[in-house]
Protein backbone atom coordinates (compact mmCIF):
# COMPACT_ATOMS: atom_id res chain seq x y z
CA UNK A 1 0.00 0.00 0.00
CA UNK A 2 2.63 2.56 1.03
CA UNK A 3 4.71 1.47 -2.28
CA UNK A 4 1.62 2.30 -4.26
CA UNK A 5 1.20 5.61 -2.44
CA UNK A 6 4.77 6.41 -2.93
CA UNK A 7 3.94 6.07 -7.01
CA UNK A 8 1.07 7.78 -6.85
CA UNK A 9 2.12 10.91 -4.97
CA UNK A 10 5.82 11.25 -6.37
CA UNK A 11 8.10 14.37 -5.18
CA UNK A 12 4.92 15.34 -2.54
CA UNK A 13 5.73 12.65 -0.45
CA UNK A 14 9.07 13.55 -0.22
CA UNK A 15 8.56 17.25 0.57
CA UNK A 16 6.83 16.36 3.26
CA UNK A 17 8.02 13.33 4.63
CA UNK A 18 11.96 12.57 4.12
CA UNK A 19 12.83 9.58 2.47
CA UNK A 20 14.52 7.78 5.06
CA UNK A 21 11.61 7.65 8.01
CA UNK A 22 9.35 6.06 4.97
CA UNK A 23 12.13 3.79 4.35
CA UNK A 24 11.64 3.01 8.24
CA UNK A 25 8.00 2.71 8.16
CA UNK A 26 7.90 0.19 5.89
CA UNK A 27 11.05 -1.85 7.27
CA UNK A 28 9.60 -1.24 11.10
CA UNK A 29 5.85 0.08 11.38
CA UNK A 30 4.32 -2.28 9.17
CA UNK A 31 5.60 -5.53 10.69
CA UNK A 32 4.41 -3.95 14.19
CA UNK A 33 1.01 -4.05 12.68
CA UNK A 34 1.22 -7.30 11.18
CA UNK A 35 2.53 -8.02 15.08
CA UNK A 36 -1.33 -7.33 16.26
CA UNK A 37 -2.96 -9.63 14.12
CA UNK A 38 -1.32 -12.38 14.77
CA UNK A 39 -1.93 -11.69 19.06
CA UNK A 40 -5.75 -10.83 17.74
CA UNK A 41 -6.32 -14.61 16.89
CA UNK A 42 -4.60 -15.99 20.53
CA UNK A 43 -6.21 -13.04 22.43
CA UNK A 44 -9.67 -14.33 21.08
CA UNK A 45 -9.01 -17.96 21.49
CA UNK A 46 -7.95 -16.72 25.37
CA UNK A 47 -11.31 -15.37 25.38
CA UNK A 48 -13.60 -17.89 24.85
CA UNK A 49 -11.42 -20.04 26.76
CA UNK A 50 -11.78 -17.98 30.09
CA UNK A 51 -15.61 -18.02 29.43
CA UNK A 52 -15.61 -21.85 29.21
CA UNK A 53 -13.00 -22.38 32.49
CA UNK A 54 -15.38 -20.00 33.62
CA UNK A 55 -18.54 -21.81 33.00
CA UNK A 56 -17.27 -25.41 34.01
CA UNK A 57 -16.07 -24.15 37.54
CA UNK A 58 -19.22 -22.41 38.06
CA UNK A 59 -21.17 -25.48 37.87
CA UNK A 60 -19.16 -26.88 40.55
CA UNK A 61 -18.49 -24.22 42.52
CA UNK A 62 -20.19 -21.00 42.53
CA UNK A 63 -17.77 -19.00 44.91
CA UNK A 64 -14.62 -20.15 42.57
CA UNK A 65 -15.92 -19.81 39.20
CA UNK A 66 -16.94 -16.59 40.15
CA UNK A 67 -13.36 -15.26 41.58
CA UNK A 68 -11.96 -17.22 38.26
CA UNK A 69 -14.60 -15.44 36.00
CA UNK A 70 -14.41 -12.07 37.66
CA UNK A 71 -10.53 -12.31 38.66
CA UNK A 72 -9.09 -12.52 35.22
CA UNK A 73 -10.57 -9.06 33.88
CA UNK A 74 -9.87 -7.66 37.34
CA UNK A 75 -6.34 -8.69 37.42
CA UNK A 76 -5.94 -7.52 33.38
CA UNK A 77 -7.18 -4.21 34.28
CA UNK A 78 -3.95 -4.05 36.72
CA UNK A 79 -1.94 -3.29 33.80
CA UNK A 80 -3.91 -0.45 32.39
CA UNK A 81 -1.51 2.42 34.00
CA UNK A 82 0.92 0.99 32.04
CA UNK A 83 -0.62 1.10 28.54
CA UNK A 84 -0.57 5.23 28.23
CA UNK A 85 3.12 5.60 29.46
CA UNK A 86 4.33 2.83 26.88
CA UNK A 87 2.51 4.09 24.34
CA UNK A 88 3.95 7.48 24.65
CA UNK A 89 7.66 6.08 25.44
CA UNK A 90 7.22 3.99 21.92
CA UNK A 91 5.90 6.95 20.09
CA UNK A 92 8.71 9.08 21.69
CA UNK A 93 11.06 6.26 20.23
CA UNK A 94 9.90 5.62 16.81
CA UNK A 95 10.00 9.39 16.45
CA UNK A 96 13.65 9.62 17.09
CA UNK A 97 14.76 6.91 15.07
CA UNK A 98 12.37 8.19 12.37
CA UNK A 99 14.79 11.75 12.61
CA UNK A 100 17.80 9.97 12.20
CA UNK A 101 16.53 7.85 9.81
CA UNK A 102 16.04 10.85 7.83
CA UNK A 103 19.62 12.58 9.11
CA UNK A 104 21.84 9.49 7.31
CA UNK A 105 19.52 9.52 4.09
CA UNK A 106 20.12 13.17 3.83
CA UNK A 107 23.80 12.74 4.53
CA UNK A 108 24.39 10.20 1.77
CA UNK A 109 22.58 12.10 -0.57
CA UNK A 110 24.47 14.82 -0.16
CA UNK A 111 27.67 13.65 0.78
CA UNK A 112 29.78 14.94 -2.35
CA UNK A 113 28.73 18.31 -1.03
CA UNK A 114 29.90 17.62 2.34
CA UNK A 115 33.00 16.49 1.45
CA UNK A 116 33.62 19.75 -0.50
CA UNK A 117 33.16 21.99 1.79
CA UNK A 118 34.66 19.86 4.85
CA UNK A 119 31.13 19.35 6.83
CA UNK A 120 31.70 15.34 7.46
CA UNK A 121 32.16 16.20 10.92
CA UNK A 122 29.82 18.32 11.41
CA UNK A 123 27.11 15.76 10.12
CA UNK A 124 28.53 12.89 11.89
CA UNK A 125 28.62 14.65 14.70
CA UNK A 126 24.49 15.60 14.95
CA UNK A 127 24.46 11.66 13.67
CA UNK A 128 26.17 10.45 17.26
CA UNK A 129 24.04 13.04 18.83
CA UNK A 130 20.33 11.84 17.52
CA UNK A 131 21.80 8.35 17.74
CA UNK A 132 22.19 9.08 21.34
CA UNK A 133 18.47 10.36 21.37
CA UNK A 134 17.32 7.11 19.52
CA UNK A 135 19.21 4.89 22.48
CA UNK A 136 18.23 7.16 25.21
CA UNK A 137 14.23 6.72 23.59
CA UNK A 138 14.60 2.69 23.92
CA UNK A 139 15.90 2.65 27.18
CA UNK A 140 12.51 4.57 28.37
CA UNK A 141 10.57 1.72 26.95
CA UNK A 142 11.99 -0.73 29.32
CA UNK A 143 10.06 0.26 32.56
CA UNK A 144 6.51 0.06 31.21
CA UNK A 145 7.25 -2.78 28.89
CA UNK A 146 9.03 -4.76 31.88
CA UNK A 147 6.26 -4.06 34.24
CA UNK A 148 3.81 -5.68 31.39
CA UNK A 149 6.12 -8.50 31.12
CA UNK A 150 6.45 -9.20 34.80
CA UNK A 151 2.74 -9.14 35.15
CA UNK A 152 2.41 -11.89 32.90
CA UNK A 153 4.22 -13.92 35.69
CA UNK A 154 2.50 -12.16 38.86
CA UNK A 155 -1.04 -11.84 37.85
CA UNK A 156 -1.46 -15.05 37.07
CA UNK A 157 0.18 -16.49 39.75
CA UNK A 158 -2.28 -14.25 42.47
CA UNK A 159 -5.13 -15.98 40.80
CA UNK A 160 -3.81 -19.29 41.44
CA UNK A 161 -2.69 -18.66 44.64
CA UNK A 162 -6.14 -17.45 45.75
CA UNK A 163 -8.09 -20.66 43.77
CA UNK A 164 -5.64 -22.48 45.84
CA UNK A 165 -5.87 -21.33 49.39
CA UNK A 166 -9.87 -21.02 49.08
CA UNK A 167 -10.19 -24.07 47.54
CA UNK A 168 -8.18 -25.66 50.03
CA UNK A 169 -10.16 -24.19 52.68
CA UNK A 170 -13.64 -25.63 51.25
CA UNK A 171 -12.04 -29.00 51.35
CA UNK A 172 -11.05 -28.73 55.43
CA UNK A 173 -15.06 -27.40 55.50
CA UNK A 174 -15.74 -30.30 53.85
CA UNK A 175 -18.02 -28.61 50.72
CA UNK A 176 -15.14 -29.53 48.17
CA UNK A 177 -13.68 -32.63 47.36
CA UNK A 178 -9.98 -33.25 47.23
CA UNK A 179 -10.30 -34.22 43.77
CA UNK A 180 -12.42 -31.27 42.76
CA UNK A 181 -9.52 -28.84 44.34
CA UNK A 182 -6.80 -30.42 42.11
CA UNK A 183 -9.21 -29.95 38.98
CA UNK A 184 -9.54 -26.46 40.33
CA UNK A 185 -5.80 -25.74 40.04
CA UNK A 186 -4.98 -27.46 37.15
CA UNK A 187 -8.11 -25.03 35.54
CA UNK A 188 -7.19 -21.44 37.34
CA UNK A 189 -3.08 -22.88 35.94
CA UNK A 190 -4.56 -23.17 32.47
CA UNK A 191 -6.10 -19.78 32.96
CA UNK A 192 -2.49 -18.08 33.06
CA UNK A 193 -2.18 -18.85 29.56
CA UNK A 194 -4.84 -16.73 28.57
CA UNK A 195 -3.96 -14.05 30.66
CA UNK A 196 -0.49 -13.80 29.38
CA UNK A 197 -1.52 -13.76 25.96
CA UNK A 198 -3.94 -11.01 27.05
CA UNK A 199 -0.76 -9.03 28.49
CA UNK A 200 0.99 -9.55 25.20
CA UNK A 201 -1.95 -8.27 23.24
CA UNK A 202 -1.68 -5.10 25.09
CA UNK A 203 1.95 -4.70 24.25
CA UNK A 204 1.50 -5.29 20.50
CA UNK A 205 -1.19 -3.66 19.97
CA UNK A 206 0.15 -0.65 21.70
CA UNK A 207 3.17 -1.09 19.24
CA UNK A 208 0.53 -1.21 16.28
CA UNK A 209 -0.70 1.90 17.01
CA UNK A 210 1.66 3.76 17.26
CA UNK A 211 3.11 2.06 13.65
CA UNK A 212 -0.11 2.62 12.16
CA UNK A 213 -0.01 6.36 13.26
CA UNK A 214 3.16 6.76 10.74
CA UNK A 215 1.45 4.68 8.17
CA UNK A 216 -1.63 6.90 7.83
CA UNK A 217 1.14 10.12 7.88
CA UNK A 218 2.48 9.13 4.72
CA UNK A 219 -1.06 7.47 3.57
CA UNK A 220 -2.71 11.65 4.04
CA UNK A 221 -0.10 12.92 2.08
CA UNK A 222 -1.74 13.99 -1.54
CA UNK A 223 -0.38 14.36 -5.08
CA UNK A 224 0.93 17.98 -5.81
Amino acid sequence: VIGRHVATTGPALTDEIPAGDVVNTVAADAMRIGGSYDSFARFAGAIVAWIVVSIILLSTSVQLGLIVLLGVPILGTLTTPLMKPLHATQAAQREAAGRLAALGSDTVAGLRILRGVGGEEVFLENYRRQSQKVRVAGTRIAAPQAGLESGQVLLPAILTGLVTVLGARDVMNGSLQPGQLVAFFGYSSFLTTPLRTAIEYIITSTRAYVGAGRVLRILNVRPI
